[in-house]
């Protein structure tokens, strides 16, 4: 497990994580009952947890210490970044909240808590720095959840592009992958049916200096 790159029935390259734990930057748990963890596949049942193993250490900070959320049922996100900057993402039946946040700030590097979709501390988004690029991402946008492999995917990106080529990059997210395939390609279009995330992405493409990539809001079904 502990191997870069094992191969995997016939010509499949499966690359491995550096460490096989403490390597997710987000989760997402359940709260029943004041209780904390994930649901049993293919059912509502609660399996308790006090700690996720994959997960980086700052989430599981959170986790360990959940009760000063004051939340008894619903869902929780935590996003992480690689300055450990914590984000929250709160969902629950009541719009009554009474969380801790002093305490929280104590725990971690505390950036932001959204609560039924609505900011209460803090900001929706934190940046995130991979291979000499610098990305904004909103508290719904997708990030690849593994720092050490999407540093790879850049190094792939790099490799494999020519500067003749015209690049789409679907289901893009904040643009990650797209901001970095324009480095080198003619002209990138980037498909994104969150609007959040495409507004990250144009400002992402903006603070790294690429001009040549256009983004689309819409359904990559459909467009």
């Amino acid at each position: 497990i502990f191997k870069n790159k094992i191969k995997y029935k016939g010509n499949i390259e499966i690359v491995k994580n550096q460490n096989p734990i403490n390597y997710r930057n987000k989760v997402s748990l359940k709260i029943v009952d004041g209780k904390i963890g994930y649901y049993k596949s293919k059912t509502h049942e609660l399996v308790e947890i006090n700690e996720c193993l994959v997960a980086n250490q700052e989430i599981n900070k959170i986790i360990k210490n959940f009760k000063v959320l004051n939340v008894k049922n619903g869902s929780l996100i935590i996003r992480v970044n690689l300055n450990k900057e914590v984000l929250l993402i709160i969902e629950s039946p009541s719009d009554n909240y009474n969380i801790e946040i002093d305490r929280l700030k104590e725990l971690v590097k505390l950036v932001g808590i959204v609560y039924n979709k609505k900011v209460i501390y803090g900001d929706n988004f934190f940046y995130e720095r991979i291979g000499g690029f610098l990305f904004k991402v909103s508290f719904n946008s997708f990030f690849q959840i593994n720092h050490y492999i999407c540093s790879l995917l850049f190094k792939f990106i790099n490799e494999e592009i020519t500067t003749n080529d015209i690049v789409l990059d679907l289901y893009s997210g904040v643009g990650t992958l797209g901001i970095v395939a324009s480095k080198k390609a003619l002209k990138v279009i980037s498909v994104e049916i969150v609007k959040n995330a495409v507004l990250n992405g144009i400002f992402n493409a903006k603070i790294n200096k690429q001009n040549n990539i256009q983004f689309i809001l819409g359904d990559t079904s459909k467009i």
